[in-house]
């Protein structure tokens, strides 16, 4: 059973109705420049037709009006398009022939009720094997011969003829082509100020001569040597932009044939030094206008000489592409590999980390060529490498000075017993060895367990009774005190130890909770942070029913917290993995909310069930107006949510009374305790 026409409501006044301004009209003058060809029809006669449909009937506009339109087919197409131009409520398209000579269109209407005749809006193109504009004579002829592609326009750019050898050049068919603007054939790759140019000149008068690449029906690209010249009537005025085409592909693929030899390494596709030398420039300037830095990374193989020596270059060769292919698989996209030499290659970073990152990146490459590469008769081959860096602005910004320098520190890395990197200042290098101690040590505590945990009361805002505690991990220091979490829990992570951490706080935190449970109110909750590793593993949550099975916790006390940065890295997996947690009973918390990344759909889209302002946010707010602001709209919304509300980072009286004025409801920080040890927190309990 088919669907009911949709009937659009009667037509009221229009610029086409004899009710409007007329020629002054805003509409008017719009769709009589637009370049589809268009009319409207009513009763069967033209109300009007615009410049484009004018020039494609060769029908002068002011005689067409009043004209029937039906008389501008040939009589056996007639009765249909009478059919449909009172057919109101529906869209029609209809394929007839033009009146005297026999010119395909395809013409497309949508018809409206009207108080007095449906009023018709029409739009017709040529239908295939039309030819446009131009009629059958001796200038046709003779484009229809030129063996190179020809393409002419109406002043307002709608294509009006296009001769075979276009045709045959791009892959369409005339009707495909005729009645629209070239705009279709941009292949997206060019820069924009072209077409701007392009125009100016034609707006000017003047002819165009440019290299454009165009892209064909197949989604193919062509580039083509195009000229455009204005061709004018009698009183100088334009009537028709004539393009005429060369394709030049050919040479276009013959000029980056040369341009890839000459800038690039003919073994390994690598950029050479000529090239590198142009990015390198380009990179310093960026980073100098970002504010960034430009890291510079010399890799040289230890004993590749011998290699090549003893099993001939074309072993060499075969390893030296294997080489290009592992240092490829060490850097992002955005990094340049270029080779710089027999057994050298150069590396471009672009960060704005600090020398520990570029150390990992150096660290991770002397990993990868410390594996064995397997010539092709199968036998493996052991080789290494050292590595000079440099780092600009630090050590310099020009070219020259940065290739010396990572030299020098190369052969810095050579002189230290190979198999190693060097940066070229002595406190660079120190600052790196500074964390491989650190990561040594971490390390050893995690295999030996010298980490502890120390819990911060968390206590209602009203009564100031401790009803939960956060639990935070510790690293006892060999010089006294503790190591910084914000220091060693970066590490952690980019170590992967944070998952094996997690996991022992957790249990920790859950048997600490079961010995407390006799003497805290019903009510209490132990908090835990969750890592994004942690988050980001499917089997997470049954590993929590586990831990409390295995401790015999309830699911009500643990609440787990989730830092906004954690969810913008994975929000899919880990919103599955917040909704399984959530399904187990726990509850779940968002902290640091205010640093950033969180919204109102944040809070909408996980289910938490309270919301930890940033502690930087509560600390400033009775100084700065925008965290006040920030505090007091983030707890209302909390409100509205449903959603508790804890403030972290509390030091004074002062900020206690305004969030109690602002009805948080619960409070954390050094004004009713530091983190302290289990058998410390117990007087407070």
């Amino acid at each position: 059973m088919s669907e009911a026409p949709v009937v659009p409501p009667p037509l009221e006044a229009s610029p086409f109705s004899g009710e409007s301004e007329g020629e002054d009209d805003p509409l008017l003058r719009l769709v009589d420049a637009f370049p589809e060809p268009l009319a409207v029809v009513q009763d069967g006669r033209l109300l009007f037709l615009n410049q484009t449909l004018s020039l494609l009937l060769g029908l002068d506009t002011a005689q067409g009006i009043g004209t029937m339109f039906v008389d501008l087919v040939r009589e056996e197409d007639r009765e249909i398009l009478t059919g449909h131009l009172s057919d109101a409520g529906r869209f029609w398209e209809l394929t007839a022939r033009l009146a005297g000579s026999e010119r395909p269109v395809i013409v497309k209407g949508s018809v409206a009720a009207s108080s007095d005749a449906p009023v018709a809006l029409l739009s017709v193109r040529p239908g295939p094997g039309g030819s446009g504009l131009l009629v059958d004579g001796p200038l046709r002829s003779v484009l229809d011969q030129m063996p190179f592609p020809i393409m002419m326009t109406s002043p307002m750019g709608v294509i009006e003829y296009v001769n075979p050898a276009f045709l045959r050049n791009l892959g369409y068919e005339a009707h495909e082509v005729l009645g629209r603007t070239p705009r279709f054939l941009k292949s997206g790759t060019m820069n924009e100020t072209i077409y701007e140019k392009l125009w100016a000149d034609l707006a000017a008068g003047r002819q165009w001569s440019g290299e454009i690449q165009n892209r064909r029906k197949d989604g193919s690209l062509i580039w083509e040597r195009t000229t455009i010249v204005p061709l004018r009537d009698a009183t100088g005025a334009v009537v028709h932009y004539m393009a005429v085409h060369e394709d030049i592909s050919q040479r276009k693929a013959a000029e980056s044939r040369s341009w890839h030899h000459a800038n690039h390494d003919a073994l390994t596709g690598l950029p050479n030094r000529i090239l590198l030398r142009d990015r390198m420039t380009l990179a310093v300037a960026h980073a100098r206008r970002a504010g960034s830095r430009v890291a510079v990374l010399l890799v040289d193989l230890d004993h590749f000489k011998v290699i090549n020596d003893t099993l001939g270059p074309i072993v060499g060769d075969t390893l030296l592409c294997q080489v290009t292919q592992r240092l490829r698989e060490c850097l992002r996209d955005t990094d340049t590999l270029a080779r710089v030499g027999g057994d050298e290659f150069l590396i471009l970073l672009v960060t704005e980390g600090g020398v520990v990152d570029q150390a990992l990146v150096a660290r991770r490459i002397l990993e990868a060529l410390r594996r064995p590469f397997v010539l092709d008769d199968g036998q493996d081959v052991m080789i290494g490498g050292s590595i000079g860096i440099t780092v600009s602005p630090d050590d310099g910004e020009s070219v020259d000075e940065l290739m010396r320098n990572a030299d020098t520190a190369l052969a810095r890395a050579k002189e230290s017993g190979r198999n190693t990197y060097q940066f070229f200042t002595s406190e660079m290098n120190r600052e790196v060895q500074e964390q491989i101690s650190l990561e040594g040590a971490l390390r050893r505590a995690v295999r030996n367990m010298d980490l502890t945990v120390h819990y911060q009361p968390v206590v209602d805002s009203q009564t100031l009774l401790v009803v939960g505690t956060e639990a935070l991990i510790r690293w006892p220091s060999a010089e006294g005190g503790f190591v910084s979490p914000t220091r060693f829990i970066p590490v952690a992570e980019d170590l992967g130890l944070m998952e094996e951490i997690g996991a022992w706080v957790l249990w920790t935190a859950c048997t600490q909770a079961r010995q407390w449970l006799n003497r805290v109110p019903p009510g209490f909750r132990m908090a835990v942070n969750l890592s994004w590793r942690q988050l980001r593993n499917p089997d997470f949550p049954q590993r929590v029913v586990e831990v409390l099975e295995g401790t015999g916790v309830p699911a009500s006390v643990l609440e787990l917290e989730v830092s906004e940065a954690t969810l913008s890295r994975d929000p899919k997996p880990i919103g599955r993995t917040l909704q399984a947690l959530k399904e187990c009973g726990v509850s779940l918390t968002i902290d640091n909310f205010g640093s950033g990344h969180g919204s109102m759909k944040t809070l909408r889209a996980y289910p938490f069930g309270s919301m930890k302002l940033d502690r930087h946010c509560v600390a400033d707010m009775l100084t700065r107006h925008e965290d006040a602001v920030l505090v007091e709209t983030a707890i209302l919304m909390a409100r509205r949510l449903g959603l508790r509300v804890v403030a972290e980072g509390v030091e004074t009286e002062a900020q206690l009374a305004h969030l109690r004025a602002q009805y948080c409801d619960l409070i954390q920080g050094f004004l009713f305790g530091h983190p302290l040890a289990p058998e410390d927190l117990v007087a407070l309990l």
